[in-house]
């Protein structure tokens, strides 16, 4: 193979030969350095060599690799002794070398008329009218593969004709296409056809207890997903990962989280009570509602909370006994007997004071639970019991017990021949229990006392005097001849009284003598 480029090397110099000679009256000067003349897609290095070895005037080539191909850049000293062009046909590349303002003179090149199998290259010989078909020595090198590719067969050499075999890379499935790519005469592959999707898990499921902790995620194949314990759930064991598989699925999640759960809600203190319980599955945070006992003020929402530590959360509460203050003071009633406290559920008993006595309604009130004392509609009335009668008077309308407003009226008793002589005579009951007073006066009036008594003969009695308690009358004695002594007779409630005694004394001289009346 070797002898064959080199023979073909010459021919490629004969032929440059007889281009420049055919332009060997043009004028021109070389220039210094080395420029790119051309540049056009390779498979790899190996071919850009090959260019480069199919053209006279190249004196260095740059091979440029990119993402999916590569191309080749031939270098020339001077630039302006030549210009390439190429042609990509079925037979290969067609190389023209011609200088500035030359015309080839392409009726003269029988390559022209390709007449070389698809495997041989056209090659002139000293003559332009003569050619050889030289042999390709093809090699199509590695094909550069997408990421959704992967090499079945690939032959060694990738000789002309050679097909590559490729599948789906693991996470990709098959769509469409055979997966088959050939080597060209050219050196380059055909196209591979084959087409690959990539495997997508789509979106996770999510477990109870558990959260992803990366929530920008991929769900496409081999990627991961990392769950952890959420709040109220307890890690246990596992790495909480979950990958997505060729198949479309995701790998099961090993971790393990446990619920957290707390125990029955505290004991309450004796002034409160459990009122309400969210959930009967007591786990975190499940609230726990107490409210304070009847006859309690509540401050605080009475909340207790089932924690991550698996304990209650103090209760925010707080009661305090209700107290109705200052027991009730009804008009004319008192309570039986002081309270020790005015707080919830205390009872006080009243009785009417000393100047009522109690008609109607209850006598008994309690403190209540909102505060207030309940309705007392004990009714006293006001009363005036007893009251002093003037002296020989009497009452006569009188009542007892009387209500206030009541009035008795007093008269002199007649029975004793009492007389009015001054002063009011009623008395009325008062609002404070007391009656008014009376100033009534009356005195007992005796009749007419008797004229004579015996022997004895009033002397200071008059037919129309008035004879008042306590009045005397004096009598004498009648009888002719005999000296005798006054005596009184007084007025008294019982009439006159009889005198002490009645008896006429007869004075002798010297001595003195009595006689009976």
């Amino acid at each position: 193979m070797s002898s064959l480029l080199s023979t073909y090397l010459l021919y490629s110099l004969a032929l440059l030969v007889i281009v420049n000679a055919r332009c060997s009256s043009e004028n021109y000067e070389p220039g210094v350095g080395e420029k790119p003349y051309f540049t056009g897609k390779v498979n790899n290095e190996h071919q850009c060599h090959k260019l480069c070895g199919y053209s006279s005037i190249c004196s260095g080539y740059n091979y440029i690799r990119n993402e999916h191909d590569s191309d080749c850049q031939l270098l020339s000293v001077n630039s302006e002794q030549g210009q390439i062009s190429s042609e990509q046909t079925k037979n290969g590349f067609h190389v023209k070398t011609t200088k500035p303002g030359c015309t080839p003179y392409q009726d003269l090149n029988p390559c022209d008329q390709k007449p070389c199998r698809e495997d041989e290259l056209c090659i002139l010989i000293l003559s332009s009218s003569r050619h050889i078909c030289l042999k390709r020595d093809v090699n199509c090198g590695d094909l550069f593969l997408d990421v959704s590719l992967t090499m079945v067969d690939l032959p060694v050499p990738a000789s002309f004709n050679s097909q590559a075999e490729y599948t789906c890379t693991e996470g990709y499935n098959y769509a469409n296409g055979t997966g088959l790519s050939t080597c060209m005469a050219d050196g380059f592959w055909t196209p591979v056809d084959l087409q690959c999707e990539e495997v997508d898990c789509g979106n996770i499921t999510l477990l109870e207890g558990m959260s992803m902790v990366n929530q920008s995620y991929s769900t496409t194949y081999n990627q991961s997903v990392q769950y952890g314990c959420i709040v109220g759930y307890n890690y246990i064991n596992g790495s909480g990962l979950s990958t997505c598989k060729s198949d479309g699925n995701w790998t099961n999640v090993d971790l393990e989280c446990e619920i957290v759960r707390c125990g029955n809600p505290v004991d309450t203190a004796p002034d409160m009570a459990l009122f309400y319980l969210d959930n009967t599955d007591i786990t975190y945070g499940v609230k726990a509602i107490y409210q304070c006992d009847t006859g309690y003020n509540q401050t605080g929402t009475g909340i207790s909370e089932c924690q991550l530590d698996s304990s209650w959360s103090t209760i925010d509460i707080n009661c305090e006994l209700i107290d109705c203050g200052a027991i009730p003071e009804p008009n004319h009633a008192v309570a039986i007997s002081t309270p020790t406290n005015t707080t919830f559920n205390t009872s006080v008993h009243y009785k009417c004071d000393d100047i009522s006595i109690h008609m109607e309604g209850n006598t008994e009130t309690v403190c209540q639970s909102d505060g207030q004392w309940s309705p007392l509609n004990i009714s006293c009335f006001v009363v005036c019991r007893t009251f002093t009668t003037p002296n020989l008077a009497q009452a006569v309308n009188t009542m007892m017990p009387a209500f206030v407003g009541h009035v008795t009226t007093f008269r002199c008793k007649t029975t004793e021949n009492a007389v009015y002589i001054s002063g009011n005579s009623s008395i009325e009951c008062q609002d404070n229990g007391e009656w008014t007073s009376s100033d009534l006066v009356c005195e007992v009036r005796c009749s007419s006392p008797p004229t004579t008594v015996g022997n004895f003969q009033v002397k200071n009695a008059q037919t129309a005097q008035t004879f008042i308690l306590g009045t005397e009358v004096d009598y004498s004695c009648t009888i002719a001849g005999l000296a005798g002594i006054s005596e009184k007779s007084t007025c008294t409630e019982n009439g006159w009284s009889v005198p002490v005694s009645l008896l006429c004394r007869v004075t002798y001289l010297g001595s003195e003598s009595e006689e009976d009346d």
